[in-house]
């Protein structure tokens, strides 16, 4: 599957955020893996990159259940592994979302996260 790399907006962090996500189907049959811990590098709207030192099956339909706060605003995605990348001595992965549904969502987060750091940095007009 090709990756979307020419979306008009991808939020790149200056400090990857934590994210908490467990394989919640395979090939379309649904399970529930043990909880794992990665850092999201980028987000945008349909998807996201994140690191982590689990080696998650790319070769499969595999769908990604994940939990993550964006500033102060926490957020439950699904989406699906589009691709892997070994970068030692950890994984990147390429997520794109299941549903449009979390468009809004990630945008609202993003808004909310990015006005947060202006006022931190004294930057607010």
């Amino acid at each position: 599957m090709k990756y979307k790399r020419n979306e008009p907006f991808r939020y790149e962090f200056w400090m990857p955020v934590r994210v908490n996500f467990y394989i919640s189907r395979i090939n379309g049959k649904t399970t529930a893996s043990s909880e794992g811990e990665g850092r999201v590098l980028d987000i945008s709207p349909s998807g996201l990159r994140m690191q982590t030192s689990l080696d998650i099956p790319s070769n499969q339909d595999v769908e990604l259940t994940m939990h993550m706060t964006i500033g102060s605003r926490e957020i439950a995605l699904i989406g699906n592994i589009v691709w892997q990348k070994k970068v030692f001595p950890s994984f990147q992965y390429g997520v794109e979302m299941i549903s449009d549904a979390f468009e809004d969502q990630i945008i609202y987060a993003l808004k909310e996260f990015q006005k947060q750091h202006r006022s931190n940095n004294g930057n607010d007009k």
